[in-house]
């Protein structure tokens, strides 16, 4: 049986070939990834001294995948990205409670983040907001505490809604802080 050989069939011919060529080097670039990148153990690496010298395989390194360090304290963990400003940084350990969004009586809209904390007294949450503000830019009004550290302060930065934060010590059990800004776009941001 004759074949005629035309344009067509030759083409077809070639990608055959280079489909066959591509799935020998995939199936190479797989077994070399997969022998662990070349590394041989050291019980292989003593047979080698004494086997017959023989080529060394050509190896194709896996490629390199980029892993996010871990953070290496509390504060890299902290709540930044439901707050106004995304520099704030809280440097304490807490949960997420919930996110709400009120109308005020005087037609504002108040948004407030609630999260809870545990292990810490108020004094420690205190200084964690404190230091947390602070470092973001913010400057702090008197604080309105009592002796257990139940209370509210003010954190005030040009450009940014006023924050309230509003701490409730939960002595043995769970603390719970409470985040509050007005929420309307037409605000007169900071003061």
């Amino acid at each position: 049986m004759h074949f005629e050989t035309t344009p067509a069939n030759t083409l077809i011919e070639r990608i055959d070939n280079m489909k066959l060529k591509l799935m020998l080097l995939s199936a190479i670039a797989l077994s070399a990834g997969c022998s662990g990148g070349g590394s041989q153990p050291a019980a292989a690496a003593a047979d080698a001294t004494t086997a017959p010298a023989a080529a060394a395989p050509a190896t194709i390194a896996p490629p390199a995948v980029a892993t996010p360090a871990a953070p290496a304290t509390p504060a890299e963990k902290s709540l930044y990205s439901r707050l106004p400003d995304p520099a704030i940084r809280l440097p304490f350990a807490f949960e997420f409670k919930g996110d709400k969004t009120v109308q005020a009586a005087n037609g504002t809209s108040r948004r407030g983040l609630a999260i809870g904390y545990s292990g810490m007294d108020a004094g420690q949450v205190w200084s964690g907001i404190e230091t947390g503000l602070t470092a973001a830019g913010f400057r702090a009004a008197p604080r309105k505490a009592d002796a257990d550290g139940k209370g509210s302060q003010l954190y005030l930065k040009s450009g940014m809604p006023n924050l309230t934060f509003s701490v409730a010590p939960g002595g043995a059990s769970e603390g719970k802080v409470w985040i509050g800004w007005q929420a309307d776009a037409d605000i007169a941001q900071g003061s």
